[in-house]
């Protein structure tokens, strides 16, 4: 993952972050743990929407999000994304460590979400920050337990529940409660479901007939929170 090459702008990036303070998810480290950071990390900026890595890359840096959020998904044959898991500030990436330990290539795809501030550590010296420090290795245990946990999860909603339960039990999740309403388009659903746009518009169609919900440009307005709850556990 993040197979790049350093720009001036790079370099100018990691030269500032040299300046600020330890990054919040350091503060439990150790001085030393700090400084080895500062001295070989490098902050790079990712603007919303930009590509950090495409399947096949080589993992030559591990990425730590700073800020911003950044998801990693896989694209099928047909062209259907299925999104694995999004990498939060404070949190690295499980696909690239697991690269990294088997010297293997990236087998999905890594976008910024919004505008996004990432850590790179070279991916030599990230490995023996682990051999070397308990910091390190419990960062890397821990965040390499709750991701898989996270991507079984996520498998197992795609494969196993239907588009309409996922569908309801997604506007459930992420439902402006105080607006009652969800902003995003059908495609963007389609890219969390793991489905065809097409499937999530006639499902939403079906909801917005039964006067669950009211569909508008970029929004979908939740009608009825209790029936929507009530059918989600039903089927």
């Amino acid at each position: 993952m993040f197979d790049l090459e350093l720009s001036a702008t790079a370099s100018l990036l990691a030269e500032d972050a040299m300046k600020k303070q330890p990054p919040v998810f350091l503060e439990d480290a150790s001085e030393e743990v700090q400084r080895e950071f500062m001295a070989h990390s490098i902050l790079k900026e990712f603007g919303s929407g930009e590509t950090l890595s495409l399947e096949g890359d080589s993992c030559h840096y591990f990425p730590i999000v700073l800020t911003g959020l950044v998801r990693v998904h896989v694209v099928g044959a047909g062209g259907q994304e299925v999104t694995l898991y999004r990498i939060q500030p404070g949190e690295g990436c499980v696909l690239t460590m697991s690269c990294m330990l088997k010297s293997e290539r990236f087998p999905a795809f890594a976008a910024a979400e919004e505008e996004s501030e990432v850590f790179l550590v070279p991916a030599n010296v990230f490995r023996g920050w682990v051999g070397k420090y308990d910091f390190w290795r419990e960062f890397a245990f821990n965040y390499l337990s709750r991701a898989i946990t996270r991507v079984i999860e996520r498998i197992e909603e795609v494969a196993f529940k239907k588009v309409d339960v996922r569908l309801m039990e997604f506007l459930l999740r992420h439902v402006e409660e105080e607006k009652s309403a969800v902003h995003m388009t059908h495609q963007e659903l389609a890219l969390e479901l793991g489905t065809a746009r097409e499937v999530v518009s006639r499902t939403l169609k079906g909801f917005e007939e039964d006067g669950l919900i009211r569909l508008g440009r970029k929004k979908i307005a939740i009608l009825n929170i209790a029936e929507l709850r009530s059918r989600a556990r039903l089927l």
